[in-house]
């Protein structure tokens, strides 16, 4: 997998993630859990590493995202993370 791809599929995945964070976020936004840094504004400090070309310090944050939040993630997209992780 060239690292094109890599950083596509994290972008496709955080992209997936931030939407259902801040859904879980507006049906219970006293919920302590979304005071942690950086789950309400996750995308962008994904992004941000993507920039930078930080691919670990990216899909660990996303990973991190996805964990602390408690969303519910498609299993499919939560095994290709872990096999970019794998190339990581």
């Amino acid at each position: 997998m060239d690292l094109k791809t890599i950083d596509n599929k994290i972008i496709v995945a955080t992209e997936i993630a931030q939407p259902l964070i801040l859904k879980l976020h507006a049906s219970d936004p006293t919920n302590v859990t979304f005071e942690q840094v950086g789950l309400l504004d996750g995308q962008d400090i994904v992004f941000e590493f993507l920039k930078h070309n930080e691919r670990g310090c990216a899909l660990d944050h996303l990973l991190y995202m996805i964990h602390e939040s408690d969303i519910r993630y498609p299993r499919e997209i939560m095994l290709e993370i872990h096999e970019i992780a794998s190339i990581l």
